[in-house]
């Protein structure tokens, strides 16, 4: 079934929306490691937590499928050599800004690693529940917003515009700590 083709309107409308279920999707978990909760809470908050979770990865799905190209031919060898040599060169950025951040701030970690650190030793159901967040469903939800929806939304176009915008919001986020 083909779907309409959203306008630039409806394309921030649909970023934006995206964007605040990610940051609404953690208020459970910043619930569970602040307050001092019965186990029957912290089941219901946690439910909540991986129901929301599930509900932002469908959204993220449903907003990428009214926006994604279907690609006509196969990735080529040379494709999977540029795949290749750009993390490499993304990983070398990444460690690049790090070393900023300790020679300027004189950190080892950003505010935000520091702040999640601090929520899994601040309760057992935080530390259970991120981690099975954080390995099974937040890469899905990052690559359906990130790398599906915005360079498809934005840049379908210019592809390599995208690809270096969406890779630059995850090292800026994980370089400055937001």
């Amino acid at each position: 079934m083909k779907t309409k083709s959203w306008n630039f309107s409806e394309k921030i409308i649909a970023l934006i929306g995206l964007l605040i279920v990610v940051a609404v999707v953690q208020l459970p978990i910043q619930i569970i490691a602040v307050k001092s909760l019965t186990n029957w809470a912290n089941l219901a908050l946690g439910i909540g937590y991986l129901a929301g979770f599930s509900l932002a990865i469908w959204f993220a799905y449903w907003a990428f499928s009214h926006v994604r190209q279907i690609l006509k031919n196969r990735l080529s060898v040379k494709d999977f050599q540029t795949i290749v040599v750009t993390w490499l060169l993304f990983m070398v950025v990444q460690i690049g800004l790090g070393m900023v951040n300790q020679l300027l701030y004189q950190q080892t970690q950003t505010s935000n690693n520091q702040a999640i650190i601090t929520i899994l030793r601040s309760n057992p159901w935080a530390l259970w529940l991120m981690s099975f967040t954080a390995i099974f469903m937040s890469p899905i939800l990052e690559e359906l917003i990130f790398r599906g929806y915005l360079i498809n939304a934005f840049f379908s176009e210019t592809k390599w515009w995208g690809i270096f915008t969406s890779g630059g919001t995850i090292f800026f986020r994980s370089s400055t700590g937001i």
